[in-house]
């Protein structure tokens, strides 16, 4: 059952982990002028692209299997054990990294503040299974769809999403999903991108000038993130993208710096190629990064170098993206995908009203205060600037919903926002720009790159009230300035006061998130997971009873091929997990008609159970030969009726 896991899942899903950090250590004895900061999160780029390149490689051959991952991450553990032995009989030990023992005790608090949010969230990402409703959907759907293949092809679905939308993050799944029988290890993907874009943005942070309490309120702003404390407990994806734009980020501080060598900009290829792949919204983060970096490689290399690394940029992004590109063409004729899905995301118009008024309203997801005055407030202003644009506050051509308020702080993961971060951005933004010569021009001019980054996406997208998932790159990137900033300007007491603040802000997200609480704080908010099945946690709120009993009709029968026939917006994964995938006995195919996909279809599957919705024909009383057995909760199961044995 994907809810059990056993010691030897453990020990296989653990295989990427202990790859990395063994080629971690091995990149920080090589490289020692690297420091073991910076060899962690390069060392973190090259395994991302490893993955990439690995998986694409066994699909070609349905190698996607224990063996084949299995034999995919003892490669680099072998390599690096071989590159130790051979270190250590040339008599030159084996470096490995040493915590400090000199901080004070501010510093040990803020430290043990941020320690202790990773280790709960990391509780809650172990204990909760995957349960955001679009991992129900479509993330975790395509990894057990792809676990079942033993292949990234495409394969016919309802749920298109499954096939076009950017897979770096799920593949990422796909291994601890292969590798650990379950589904018992995905939410730490999305975790261990949080603790990677902690280290990240303390180095970035030292790259622009902070000292150590500068680096660990960096640190601090990251991990007290609502929405990232929402993300890092379950398999949305927005963090994963944030972790690749940091990377970016961090080098290209260093590249404007002016650091030689190729290290700095193969490590931006890498990360930013790896950003693209994980979502669209990648692209609004890299452009001025990517602006950032030509600049900075034209002023202290040349023109004919940037040109070169130019060239080499385009051709590691594409290698990297090639595989899902690939067929995405294939399968709708365009790289991207659905273009009527693209298009529903895309504004329709694009002027320099759109630009404000997206902008405006994206930071308002932000802006929300536990005081309904001052949220009617920012409401009635930001109506009075669109009444001036001559724009709805809900225009439809550049807004997904047609309704918009400024709410409270939400305790929601698709509704969080960041108020107290944002306005941290906001002070360290108007110093850096106001007292640049004293941070630095390198400070200022990375402020205004990020910046410019919000404006972009703003400008991309159309408005959407559940943005603020989206905006995780854009505070990510900025925890490092802010660090930095204020580390530079205010009193240092001043400085530990605020990070204090944030942890102690942040509790009510830690132990509270309405999907996963520890401790229900909300009225919305799911039981407590201490209190609740691991199964029940699944679908909580939704059809469980519905899902429960079509399975377990479909297990007593002995039934292993089944058919799926459900809306474009169900909660397919939950019929994976109660049908105890993955099993190597288990086929779950999709029986459609109309959609790109649909060519897909085996013909040769011979289905014994389907299942549909109400999004099947009413009249329908058989499907494939098997009639109709139930139909309850807007659910219908088409099966042959379990045999009787006369008394």
């Amino acid at each position: 059952m994907a809810n059990r896991i056993g010691i030897e899942s453990i020990v296989l899903a653990l295989l990427p982990l202990i790859a990395f950090l063994c080629i971690c250590i091995a990149a920080g004895n090589i490289f020692p002028g690297w420091g073991w900061r910076r060899a962690f999160v390069r060392s973190f780029v090259g395994v991302g692209g490893y993955t990439i390149l690995a998986n694409e490689g066994l699909s070609l051959i349905r190698g996607i299997t224990i063996a084949g991952l299995a034999i995919v991450w003892i490669l680099p553990i072998l390599a690096a054990g071989i590159w130790g032995v051979r270190r250590r009989l040339r008599g030159t030990p084996v470096r490995v990294p040493a915590w400090g023992n000199d901080l004070t005790l501010t510093e040990w608090i803020l430290v043990v503040g941020v320690g202790a949010i990773v280790v709960i969230t990391a509780v809650v990402a172990w204990i909760a299974p995957p349960n955001t409703w679009d991992s129900l959907t479509y993330h975790m759907s395509r990894v057990a769809h792809w676990a079942q293949e033993g292949s990234l092809r495409p394969y016919a679905t309802g749920i298109e999403r499954q096939i076009f939308m950017s897979p770096v993050a799920e593949i990422g799944m796909l291994q601890v999903y292969v590798l650990g029988s379950g589904d018992r290890l995905v939410n730490f993907v999305e975790w261990f991108a949080m603790l990677v874009s902690i280290v990240a943005v303390t180095l970035l942070a030292k790259d622009l000038g902070a000292g150590r309490l500068g680096q660990l309120f960096s640190a601090v702003f990251v991990s007290t993130l609502p929405m990232g404390i929402a993300q890092a407990s379950s398999t949305m994806t927005d963090y994963v993208v944030a972790v690749w734009a940091v990377d970016v980020a961090c080098e290209s501080v260093l590249i404007a710096k002016g650091a030689r060598g190729r290290a700095p900009v193969i490590s931006a290829c890498l990360a930013a190629g790896l950003t693209i792949g994980s979502k669209p919204t990648g692209f609004a983060y890299l452009l001025p990064l990517a602006v950032f970096i030509g600049a900075s490689l034209v002023r202290r290399r040349g023109l004919r170098e940037a040109a070169v690394w130019t060239i080499v940029a385009v051709g590691v992004v594409g290698i990297l993206n090639a595989g899902y590109l690939s067929r995405n063409l294939a399968v709708y004729g365009n790289l991207l995908g659905r273009e009527r899905t693209v298009s529903q995301h895309s504004n329709k118009i694009l002027d320099w009203r759109v630009v404000i008024s997206n902008t405006l309203r994206n930071a308002s997801l932000h802006a929300g205060t536990p005081d309904d005055r001052i949220n009617d407030w920012i409401y009635l202003s930001l109506a009075k600037v669109h009444f001036k644009l001559g724009l709805d506050l809900t225009e439809p051509r550049t807004s997904t919903h047609s309704e918009f308020r400024i709410t409270r702080p939400s305790m929601s993961e698709t509704r969080a926002g960041n108020p107290l971060h944002a306005l941290l951005i906001i002070v360290s933004f108007v110093l850096a720009i106001v007292f640049w010569r004293k941070v630095g021009p390198i400070a200022a001019v990375y402020s205004i790159v990020i910046a410019l980054s919000f404006v972009v996406l703003s400008t991309m997208f159309k408005f959407t009230i559940y943005g603020s998932r989206y905006h995780m790159g854009f505070f990510v990137l900025y925890a490092p300035l802010a660090g930095y900033v204020i580390w530079r300007v205010f009193p240092r007491s001043l400085v530990a006061l605020i990070g204090l603040g944030l942890i102690l802000a942040s509790r009510q997200w830690v132990f509270g998130i309405d999907q996963r609480p520890l401790v229900p704080m909300s009225r919305r908010a799911s039981p407590s997971i201490l209190e609740t099945s691991r199964r029940e946690m699944y679908l909580i709120g939704g059809p469980l009873q519905a899902y429960e009993t079509m399975t377990d009709a479909i297990l007593g029968a002995r039934c292993s091929t089944v058919g799926v026939m459900i809306s474009g917006n169900s909660a397919e994964y939950v019929l994976w997990v109660m049908l105890g995938a993955p099993r190597s006995d288990l086929e779950i195919e999709w029986i459609v008609g109309g959609t790109p996909s649909a060519r897909y279809e085996d013909p040769a599957f011979e289905p014994c159970a389907v299942i549909c919705d109400i999004s099947c024909e009413q009249a329908l009383v058989t499907v494939r030969g098997l009639p109709l057995i139930s139909d309850a909760s807007g659910y219908r199961l088409f099966m042959q009726p379990p045999k009787t044995t006369a008394p």
